[in-house]
């Protein structure tokens, strides 16, 4: 167990010539090696969707089901 510790430690220094290791740069890290190489070592911003988006598709999604249900259920009594 120890050696993965260091290793978990080692590697993003090493790649990113610091002496240091932040605790979001050990947590990207750990979540997603791959996440961790494009953002820390590579330097690609990587933009979150903002929660909004996500909130805004889930309304008009919903929306939109109940618009379908409503025509269904005019067409059903017609």
């Amino acid at each position: 167990m120890e050696n993965i510790q260091e290793t978990l430690v080692e590697i993003p220094l090493d790649l990113t010539n610091r002496d240091y290791l932040s605790y979001s740069s050990f947590t990207t890290f750990v979540e997603c090696g791959e996440k961790y190489r494009l953002k820390k070592v590579i330097g690609v911003q990587v933009e979150e969707a903002a929660w909004y988006f996500t909130g805004g598709s889930a309304v008009h999604a919903g929306s939109e089901a109940i618009d379908w249900q409503l025509l269904k259920d005019k067409e059903a009594t017609q």
